[in-house]
């Protein structure tokens, strides 16, 4: 599964980053993440592709059930690629 291999490739663990997405997207987080395999994009692009989802799925899961250890672990990952998406041309 590319959510997988994209989880795995930025160190951010599956469950938590299928739950980011979850909390963000309004359609299926598998349909996003389907259109992004299918664009034929890195697991870099891909990734950063999806800093903003993964930063406004942090936001909505911590104010849904609070800070938590494992998110709070997250957050300078998805800084880095909130930044590299920022920065994009």
């Amino acid at each position: 599964m590319f959510g997988n291999r994209i989880a795995a490739h930025i160190g951010i663990p599956k469950s938590l980053f299928h739950s980011l997405l979850d909390h963000d997207v309004n359609e299926s987080s598998r349909n996003l993440l389907a259109s992004l395999e299918k664009s034929k994009l890195s697991l870099d692009q891909a990734s950063v592709e999806l800093g903003p989802s993964l930063s406004r799925g942090i936001k909505r899961l911590e104010a849904h059930f609070g800070p938590q250890e494992m998110v709070d672990k997250a957050k300078p990952i998805v800084a880095r690629l909130m930044s590299a998406f920022e920065q994009k041309p």
